[in-house]
């Protein structure tokens, strides 16, 4: 006879290494650098088994915060960094198996990164989800359609994955959803962003998420909206992926989330001194399924 946890079936497991360094041409002081690299305990199907993070050399002072969208930040304060500045974040990721995800993927639960401001901050425009009259052009072809939320957000995801052409170069993280919709072509942040707008001037609450896929030695973005099944249903957050045409499985480790990718980049910093630092950064990442 099968035990309960038998019965629940396969869970997947990711394990993600992201390692960032910067190197200086000179010794620079007062370096403060803060990473958005850390997941949720638990959120929907994704639960957190462990993490590590491993700076070089050691910081003088370090503190943990959240920010206004419930994202875990880690602040690094070196007052000298002679060099070349190292961190380095290992996850390793559970996540419900493949049979259950209908039922847990979707339904996370609408408070969950929901900033003080509320849904309105998820449905104003921000500095890289602007308007523009291609984008207004875009709303108007998809308000004609008529179904459930969820089957709504799936046409304009749909929308922005046939508009747009994945092209790496063309653009950057300072690059707004008008620009990206103009010349159509971007990568997956400038795909997440044209969703965003579009949704928003829907009057459809959406935010931006940014994560992981298996496979893929960079991080990755994609869209969460908030929907309802229908009529007096309870509003929930769903994923979807206009850069690649599908909702988010049990393969996707999310990380963080805000409006735009301003509010998730996952390092920023400052620091004194007379020439920019230079930064290289890259992912591992293994996919791995165990029987439980």
């Amino acid at each position: 006879m099968q035990s309960a946890r038998e019965r629940e079936g396969r869970r997947s497991v990711l394990q993600t290494l992201k390692t960032i360094e910067y190197e200086y041409a000179e010794p620079v002081q007062e370096v403060v650098t803060q990473l958005r690299l850390f997941p949720h305990a638990e959120r929907g199907a994704q639960r957190l088994i462990r993490r590590e993070c491993e700076v070089w050399p050691n910081p003088d002072r370090t503190r943990t915060f959240v920010d206004d969208f419930g994202n875990e930040v880690r602040e690094f304060h070196h007052a000298t960094v002679a060099e070349r500045l190292r961190f380095s974040v290992g996850l390793t990721i559970e996540h419900a198996d493949a049979g259950r995800i209908d039922t847990l993927m979707p339904r996370l639960v609408a408070s969950h990164g929901m900033p003080a401001a509320g849904v309105s901050a998820f449905l104003a425009p921000s500095r890289l989800v602007d308007d523009s009259a291609e984008i207004r052009e875009a709303v108007r072809r998809l308000e004609k359609f008529v179904g459930r939320d969820a089957e709504r957000v799936d046409a304009i995801s749909r929308w922005v994955y046939e508009v747009m052409r994945f092209e790496v170069g063309v653009t950057n993280v300072e690059t707004p959803a008008s620009v990206a919709l103009a010349g159509k072509q971007g990568v997956c942040q400038d795909y997440a962003h044209v969703m965003l707008a579009i949704c928003r001037a829907c009057c459809i609450p959406a935010r931006y998420v940014s994560g992981f896929i298996p496979g893929e030695g960079y991080m990755h973005a994609w869209v969460e909206a908030l929907v309802a099944d229908g009529p007096g249903d309870t509003a929930h957050w769903m994923g979807f992926d206009p850069t690649h045409d599908r909702r988010p499985d049990e393969q996707y480790l999310s990380v963080a989330m805000g409006r735009d990718y301003a509010d998730v980049s996952p390092v920023t910093g400052s620091f004194y001194g007379s020439a920019p630092g230079r930064l290289t950064s890259w992912a591992e990442t293994v996919w791995q399924t165990s029987l439980t």
